[in-house]
This record gives C-alpha cells, sequence and structure tokens, in this order.
C-alpha cells in the first residue's frame, strides 16, 4: 500500500513526487511516456516559483535557464508594445527540465512506472486501486491526476469537457535565429498566436497555437508558416532569416481551454488536468507548480492525520481558486482574442497610448513575487 498515486509525470506530477517522497511519504508514480522527450511547450516560466522550487531541492539554477524580464507583445500587422515583466521569469527547454526533475524523483525514493498508462481507478471510501494498461493493480491511500491537457482516462471519469471536441492545434520547433535572450515574445498573426522565447542552450523556442480548420486550409505545417504566420513582419523575419533545428515541427491536437472540475470521484486534479491556462497568458508552467505546492502540503496534512479527506478536498477547492481562478478567467478573456485581426490591433494599439495598462493586464495571469508568497 502506497501513500499516494500520481497519474501523470509531467511538472505538477513530479514536483508533487518530489515534494512527498522527502517529506517521508511512499509515492508511486505512472508515467505513459518516457523520459527525456520534447514537449509543445512555451518553455517560459514567471520567477514566482522559485522559493518553492528551492524548498523542495529543484533550483533550476544548475540548468542555465535564460532570465527573462522583458515582454513584445504584436498585432498582426507588426505593430508592437514592450513592457517590462513584473516579477520577470526564465527560460529552460522541457527536454532537460523534465529529465532533471526525473532524475531527482528517482533520488527521492519516487517508485516510477514509465510507459505505463493507467486506464481505470477506482475508490472503495477508503483507498484507490489504480489499474494499468498491462493489467497491473497498485493501491494507495490517495490519488492525483496530472496527467496533462487531455488523458483517455477523462474518457473513462467523464469528466464533461472531454464530451466537446477541442478546435485548437498546437506547434512547436527550436530555431537557431538571433534573438534577446531576455526577451520573452507574443505575435498574433491571422487565426493564432505565437510565442518566442530564447532557452538554456542558445535556441529559439518557437511554440504557436492555432485552429485546426486554419491548418487543414492550408495543409501543410509549412504553408501555415508562410501564409498565414507571416503576415507578422516579426514572425516572417523570423522564417526567412532564422534556421530551424527540429527535423520536424511537435504538434498536439485537441487543445482545450474549457474549465474542468478539480475533484472526480476523489481523485485530485494537479496542473493542466485541473486547469489549462491559456499559453497567451503565459505562465502555464507556473501554474502547474503552483498547484503542486498546494496539494502536496495538503496531502502531508492528511496523510498524517491532521485534516479528514473531507477537509482535505475542501480545502484543496478553496485553496486552488483563490490562488487560480481569477488567472483562468483573465487568461480565457486575453485568448478571447486569439485570431481576430481586429481585436488584436484594436488591443495594441489601446496598450500603445496606455502602456502602463500591459504590466496590469501581466499581473492578472501571475501571481504575487516570492517575497510576497512567503510571508
Amino acid at each position: 500500500m502506497h501513500d499516494v498515486a500520481i497519474i501523470g509525470g509531467g511538472l505538477a506530477g513530479l514536483a508533487s513526487a518530489i515534494h512527498l517522497a522527502r517529506a517521508g511519504a511512499k509515492v508511486l508514480l505512472f508515467e505513459q511516456h518516457d523520459y527525456p522527450r520534447h514537449k509543445v511547450c512555451g518553455e517560459y516560466i514567471s520567477n514566482e516559483v522559485l522559493p518553492y522550487l528551492s524548498s523542495i531541492g529543484l533550483d533550476p539554477a544548475p540548468l542555465a535557464p535564460k532570465a527573462i524580464n522583458r515582454l513584445l507583445f504584436s498585432a498582426p500587422s507588426g505593430k508592437s508594445i514592450s513592457a517590462p515583466l513584473p516579477l520577470g521569469g526564465f527560460s529552460v527547454r522541457r527536454y532537460a527540465l523534465d529529465e532533471h526533475w526525473y532524475q531527482a524523483a528517482l533520488a527521492a525514493g519516487v517508485e516510477i512506472h514509465l510507459l505505463t498508462p493507467i486506464i481505470d481507478v477506482h475508490f472503495n471510501g477508503e483507498t484507490f486501486t489504480l489499474k494499468t494498461r498491462q493489467g497491473g493493480e497498485f493501491q494507495a491511500r490517495m490519488a492525483m491526476g496530472s496527467y496533462g491537457k487531455r488523458s483517455q482516462l477523462d474518457r473513462v471519469l467523464k469528466r464533461s469537457f472531454f464530451q466537446e471536441k477541442a478546435r485548437y492545434v498546437g506547434i512547436k520547433a527550436y530555431y537557431e535565429y538571433d534573438f534577446p535572450s531576455d526577451l520573452v515574445a507574443l505575435h498574433n498573426f491571422p487565426g493564432g498566436y505565437c510565442g518566442v522565447s530564447q532557452v538554456e542552450n542558445g535556441l529559439v523556442n518557437v511554440a504557436y497555437l492555432t485552429s485546426h480548420a486554419l491548418l487543414k486550409r492550408h495543409g501543410s505545417i509549412d504553408a501555415l508558416e508562410q501564409q498565414a504566420l507571416s503576415v507578422n513582419p516579426h514572425l516572417r523575419e523570423l522564417f526567412q532569416l532564422g534556421e530551424r533545428i527540429t527535423p520536424q515541427p511537435l504538434v498536439i491536437s485537441n487543445v482545450s481551454f474549457r474549465s474542468k472540475a478539480l475533484i472526480e470521484n476523489h481523485l485530485l486534479m494537479n496542473g493542466d488536468a485541473a486547469g489549462m491556462i491559456p499559453p497567451l497568458a503565459g505562465n502555464g508552467m507556473a501554474m502547474a507548480i503552483g498547484s503542486a505546492e498546494i496539494l502536496s502540503g495538503l496531502a502531508l496534512l492528511f496523510l498524517d492525520g491532521n485534516i479528514s479527506r473531507g477537509q482535505l478536498e475542501q480545502q484543496y477547492q478553496e485553496q486552488w481558486n483563490a490562488m487560480f481562478r481569477a488567472r483562468l478567467f483573465w487568461g480565457r478573456q486575453i485568448q478571447a482574442m486569439m485570431g481576430k485581426t481586429l481585436a488584436a490591433e484594436a488591443a495594441v494599439a489601446g496598450l500603445r497610448l496606455l502602456p502602463a495598462l500591459l504590466p496590469l493586464i501581466v499581473k492578472q495571469t501571475h501571481g504575487n513575487s516570492p517575497q510576497i508568497a512567503r510571508q
């Protein structure tokens, strides 16, 4: 019998596993893929998470991340506005970050099962039974769902958002390109938007979100980039002067930003499984880490007998909403401009008239400064 079973080994799952294992819990983690692997991800994390990461031995400094302190936001026409990021952040490849955290989880004593999808979870009132695709069964006192944006387990759990087909697709590739190391850029184009930042090895991460319909209309990723993304002069220059290093761009489909239930039959959702902040808001990775901090702290209180399961679930709901509900709301409002040229142009024009508004908008999708967060 394990104390905690975690389904999914992304940022939220690994952070929770390491936090709990280092506190003495017996932790089991299932990941359907292997490490390391590339993921479709913007790879920017705000500095609000640094105190927590340091507290569980995951200071990113050994990975030599790029320090990010400026934001550039552009409309499809190329008109843009820049602003300092209120908290600042850092940029590092998920390929390196996940591998580093995976090794840290092993060192902390987490029992990890790679290439092991979970196909069913059952709660009998006291313990969870998890069934793997390979036919194995495992028991734990509590279980967390940290498996990302969308999974077949969502179908098994009959989660409401899974019933609707998501219309977004995410695409990512690395480029050799002369791009400032301290900048993250968000460039709108007709039908989507693209994030650009330099990562720890000097390459430039180019990740964008668009619709399935637009990709299908253009017929290929190359045509999409040449005809749609390149309407924005900033992206046109990138594709003309930059050299794509990734042989084939990474693609993820059925991306959804719908609201999700935080708890499903006592299974506690974490990270993107709990709620995905739109990439245009720029802080989804920090949100995943923050949700791990909340849930892990409460899990230890439950495992030590200081709170009941009902109190665990109630307090997790309350604390998660207090930290993230407003971020998700503002993120979805910003997301509403996605692909709408007139809205993006109007937004940039308005922000250029009132430039102080941009840092205020960014703050709506970010948490407190590290100093305030720990007081």
